[in-house]
């Protein structure tokens, strides 16, 4: 349940490091553990639900805001509902006309980036993963409602949250913060 700021400047090793941290990367020395469990992402792969990575730049399906979001998968309507007030989709998604069946175009186009991004959250926490890599993933959102989701993220979820952000406004979300240097 840790909330870990990575800061540094541009080509200072963040997004390699994120990359090293989801399994990506193979090529590191070192181990990966989580909850004193050691994982070798090279032997065995991703492991599922551990880990959800959300980039700056998210990939969304040309098809409706719920399949983007569950992936064709079940869901329970109060889960559903829990994920998108947490990723503040909720407001936007119910002023469109067709609502979650929305079809949001090739890679979420018709779309801003902040709704992309704010689906991209719904897509990783309907996973229901332990660790939640945010790089950059709430840049397009405005300030005010980055702190709701990164608020109700550290409220609502039991997860470890790691955060890359150039915004000062989410240190007071961390207990621990990173900086790396070039």
């Amino acid at each position: 349940n840790d909330r870990i700021l990575i800061k540094g400047p541009s080509g200072s090793g963040k997004t390699t490091l994120l990359d090293v941290i989801s399994g990506l990367l193979h090529d590191y020395k070192g181990e990966i553990t989580v909850d004193n469990k050691k994982y070798n992402f090279s032997v065995k792969g991703f492991k599922k639900n551990l880990i959800s990575y959300i980039p700056q730049e998210v990939f969304l399906y040309n098809d409706s805001i719920i399949n983007n979001i569950t992936n064709k998968k079940k869901y329970h309507k109060r889960d559903l509902e829990k994920i998108l007030q947490t990723s503040q989709s909720n407001e936007f998604i119910k002023k469109l006309p067709l609502k979650y069946k929305t079809i949001i175009g090739d890679k979420g186009g018709k779309l801003s980036g902040g709704q992309r991004q704010r689906i991209a959250i719904a897509r990783a926490l309907f996973n229901k993963p332990k660790i939640l890599i945010l790089d950059e993933a709430t840049s397009n959102i405005d300030m005010k409602t980055e702190e709701k989701i990164i608020s109700s993220l550290i409220k609502d979820f039991e997860l470890t949250l790691i955060i890359v952000s150039h915004r000062k406004n989410l240190n007071k979300f961390s207990n621990k913060i990173l900086d790396l240097k070039k």
